[in-house]
This record gives C-alpha cells, sequence and structure tokens, in this order.
C-alpha cells in the first residue's frame, strides 16, 4: 500500500499460482467518511482448469461510507478451458460516495475454446440503501452464448462503471456500449472475440471516465 496524490492506493500482489481448483479468494473494503482508495492488481488473475469438477471463487465486498471515493481497477481474469469460476461483488454506497470499477474478463487462454471455459459472475450494488445495479453473466445458463448475450465467438467481456455521481455525456469509444442506470451512474461495456482490441477499447473508456470523474472528486 502506499499513499497517492488523492488518497491511498492498494496493489494486490498473489504469492503463489492461482486460482487452483478448490481456492476462494475473499477481498473485503471498508472505506471510512472522505476516505479515498485506489486498488490495482499486480497480474492477471488465472482461474485454473478444475478436472474433479469443483470450482474457484472471487468475492469482493466494499462498503463506501459517506463521502467515501474507490477506484477498482484489477487486471483481468483469465478463465482457462476446463475452469469453472465464480465471481461475486457486492458494493455499498452511502450518500455522497462514489466509485469507478472495471472489470475485465476472458474466457479461454490464447488457443483455447472459449466455449470450455465456464463462468458465473454477478454484481449488486447499492446506493444510499437502494438497489442501484444487479449484473451478471452465466454461460452455462441457456443462451448464454447465443447473439443476445455472448454469442459464440466471444472471449472478452470488459465494462467500466460509474456509481454514485450523475453522469454526463461521458467517454465514447468504437466497440463500446453504454448504458445508464435508473439512479446516480452508467456503465460502459465491450463484448468482442477480439481480446487485445476489447482491452484498447475498454481501457480508452476508462481513462476518458477517470478524467471525468477527477473534476467530480472521484480520484
Amino acid at each position: 500500500m502506499r499513499c497517492a496524490p488523492h488518497g491511498t492506493a492498494l496493489t494486490i500482489v498473489g504469492t503463489a499460482a492461482s486460482l487452483l481448483e478448490g481456492d476462494v479468494l475473499r477481498v473485503v473494503l471498508e472505506l471510512g467518511p472522505g476516505a479515498r482508495l485506489d486498488v490495482t492488481t499486480a497480474a492477471a488473475q488465472l482461474a485454473h482448469p478444475c478436472p474433479d469438477g469443483g470450482g474457484t471463487t472471487v468475492e469482493v465486498t466494499a462498503a463506501l461510507a459517506a463521502g467515501a471515493a474507490l477506484v477498482w481497477r484489477p487486471e483481468p481474469t483469465v478463465v482457462c478451458a476446463g475452469g469453472r469460476h465464480r465471481a461475486a461483488a457486492a458494493v455499498t454506497l452511502a450518500d455522497g460516495a462514489a466509485a469507478l470499477w472495471l472489470d475485465e474478463v476472458v474466457l479461454g487462454r490464447s488457443g483455447e475454446d472459449p466455449t470450455d471455459a465456464a463462468l458465473a459472475a454477478s454484481l449488486a450494488v447499492d446506493h444510499c440503501g437502494r438497489p442501484l445495479l444487479r449484473d451478471g453473466l452465466d454461460t452455462g445458463l441457456p443462451g448464454a452464448r447465443g447473439p443476445a448475450v455472448l454469442g459464440r465467438a466471444a472471449r472478452y467481456v470488459g465494462t467500466v462503471h460509474a456509481w454514485g455521481r450523475a453522469v454526463g455525456p461521458g467517454p465514447s469509444a468504437e466497440g463500446v456500449t453504454r448504458f445508464d442506470l435508473a439512479g446516480p451512474g452508467a456503465l460502459w461495456r465491450v463484448v468482442t472475440a477480439d481480446v487485445a482490441a476489447g482491452r484498447a477499447a475498454i481501457a480508452a473508456a476508462g481513462d476518458a471516465l477517470a478524467a471525468v470523474a477527477a473534476e467530480a472528486g472521484v480520484h
């Protein structure tokens, strides 16, 4: 952890090969009133194959008190062919709190069939005690590989979220789709078979959004 110009920066470093079958990783963040925290990871998270029928799990919980600001921008999670990965995140924001949240998932390593990588992801965000967002993706459900969700060949799903502030025109980038929330916030998403292009597009959107957010006090 180190001090950043506008708060504290935290880098999560893995100390062993992960995630292996049966592994459960939990991250719990609690930000006090007015706190600022920027979280990154040192490398991508690899969810290894699960030959014995088990799975891998990552759970993230973040609670932001009044006026707190969180930037969550880890490197991507890569689910190997034969992997069964569950990712669950829950975020609560009090009045005046705000967050920027990056989520990137790659289905299959280079040369692997993305349909052989199983992912069940969920995201729940509450603002001032009320639901703001419920999002998720389960590749095991019927239709997940249909044209309305992933399509047959998609390997990369990247999303940038902004919560707790009214979002103006915001960033725009080729291949990025914006979804406005009923409450204060919006998200930008890329779904593509081209991992490099998808990462570049979501990075451009994220950089532009970070500049907008800085003006609003989310650093």
